[in-house]
């Protein structure tokens, strides 16, 4: 028999609380407090699922987890912002962005301690868990697939902004959008979809997964050739540089991204008319910008892969650099997630938050997979990407990107984007973006604030580089909601 708690404190309300139990979503809610940048906030906490619906029959298709804080408003203040946020992956849930930007996170050791660096001194915050991750399921189990593809994915998580907004009291709040790796995919798709809807995003925040904008406005040579820095700069990390080269890494970046720019494009926008005696110059300066060994170095196109410089940097055979942060060899994604803090953290979402519930925390904690039943499959195994040509880059990556970002800004002229990359992510290239920038009409560039970190992929994990990460966002917020 289903309760309700009532305290000073919290509100409890559970109302199908499992996949399936009933209609109405399961919530609960607190009041809390937290010491942000310098001062304590009182905020309201919110855990739930909520449902998304097939808009004809109205069936539930599929629960939604979410985790809201809101700071309440005085009488005459306008609205404040509302940040939507989620993981990658595909598969991955909105922990970590909610660890890195909420008002609480936990520490190595499992501790729950406020989080100086949270965005909700700027605005209100939710974090939302995609279907499939966290505590989010497929209302039916044959309704997975509608949901584990680029667009049906999309679709799920548009719906899902527009039902929080419709039954939160939110319908004038300045709307923005958080996603970080293949987050970025689902926020520049969602904002495209939002828009197309009538609903104004104000801005899209997106770390660590391009500009979402496809080749538009790319120069391919100048694409490839603008890598160079970020290499230069893991190769001064690794000791692979010429002795003099730089004095630090981003000395090193500077250089090659001078060189690069003015030399190395170029010179690959007209590599077939090059002489031998070119080719052999190029070749012996690409060695010398990024450490790469020139007997490697392809004499008829004069570059190689991200592949190629991760695995034959360091030149032993058995070490590879990471695709993530080229500054740590092997596969690990994140060193810094224990045991003890993975406990912590769904000791946060099932006690702190008061979200009581026997699912199993999906990118957190293992569920039940009965024997019986066909092999399991991840989500990213099962991921449809559903558009584009589907062909993945020879580089990795997922395949199929389209222009979302550039569509939803020819609906709203006025939306901003926050575009973060960082140096030693192997997937994501500072200068680069900032050569298709200088290729946009001006009046389009003017929609993007480029940022770039020294810091591997998602720089809110990097200890030095996430408060200036946090003060940069904070800085957008300000700025495009005021």
């Amino acid at each position: 028999m289903l309760r309700i708690l009532l305290s000073a404190a919290t509100a409890l309300v559970l109302a199908g609380a499992h996949a399936g139990s009933d209609d109405a979503p399961a919530y609960v809610t607190g009041k809390h407090q937290a010491r942000i940048d310098g001062r304590t906030l009182t905020y309201n906490a919110e855990a739930g699922r909520l449902p998304i619906r097939d808009m004809e029959s109205g069936e539930i298709r599929a629960r939604m987890f979410y985790a809201a804080y809101r700071v309440p408003p005085h009488a005459a203040d306008k609205p404040r912002p509302v940040v939507f946020s989620w993981g990658g992956g595909p598969s991955g849930p909105a922990l970590g962005e909610q660890m890195a930007y909420g008002p609480k996170t936990v520490s190595r050791e499992g501790d729950i301690v406020d989080n100086d660096l949270s965005l909700l001194t700027s605005a209100d915050l939710v974090f939302v868990d995609p279907v499939g991750t966290g505590f989010s399921r497929p209302e039916q189990p044959g309704a997975a697939d509608e949901f584990y593809s680029t667009t049906g994915d999309a679709r799920s998580v548009a719906e899902f902004v527009r039902v929080w907004i419709a039954t939160h009291d939110a319908e004038t709040a300045p709307l923005f959008l958080n996603g970080q790796s293949y987050g970025v995919w689902r926020a520049a798709i969602v904002s495209e979809l939002l828009e197309q809807s009538g609903r104004r995003v104000a801005g899209i925040i997106i770390t660590s997964g391009g500009m979402g904008m496809a080749d538009e406005y790319a120069d391919r040579a100048f694409q490839v050739a603008l890598r160079i820095p970020d290499y230069a700069a893991t190769a001064f990390h690794h000791g692979r540089l010429p002795p003099g080269f730089a004095s630090d890494a981003r000395d090193a970046w500077q250089k090659a991204e001078k060189w690069a720019r003015e030399t190395y494009g170029p010179a690959l926008s007209r590599v077939d008319k090059l002489s031998d005696s070119e080719r052999e110059t190029v070749a012996a300066d690409l060695a010398r910008y990024t450490g790469y060994p020139l007997d490697r170095i392809d004499r008829q196109t004069l570059v190689f892969t991200s592949r190629q410089f991760r695995s034959d940097l360091l030149g032993d055979g058995d070490r590879s650099l990471n695709l993530f942060d080229m500054r740590r060899t092997g596969d690990a994604v994140d060193d810094t997630d224990t045991s003890a803090r993975s406990r912590g953290q769904a000791r946060y979402l099932r006690e702190t938050l008061s979200f009581r519930t026997d699912l199993a925390y999906l990118g957190l904690e293992p569920g039940y997979i009965p024997v019986t039943g066909p092999d399991y499959q991840s989500i990213g195994r099962r991921w449809k990407y559903d558009t584009g040509d589907g062909k993945p880059p020879t580089d990795g990556g997922p395949p199929g990107k389209e222009p979302w970002v550039r569509r939803a800004i020819d609906i709203n002229p006025a939306l901003q984007v926050f575009v973060e990359a960082t140096v030693y992510d192997s997937l994501n290239y500072c200068a680069a973006n900032e050569d298709r920038k200088r290729r946009m009409p001006a009046e389009l560039a003017d929609n993007f604030e480029l940022h770039c970190y020294f810091a591997g992929h998602g720089s809110f994990r990097d200890p030095a580089t996430h408060p200036l990460l946090v003060r940069d966002i904070r800085s957008f917020i300000d700025r495009v909601a005021k």
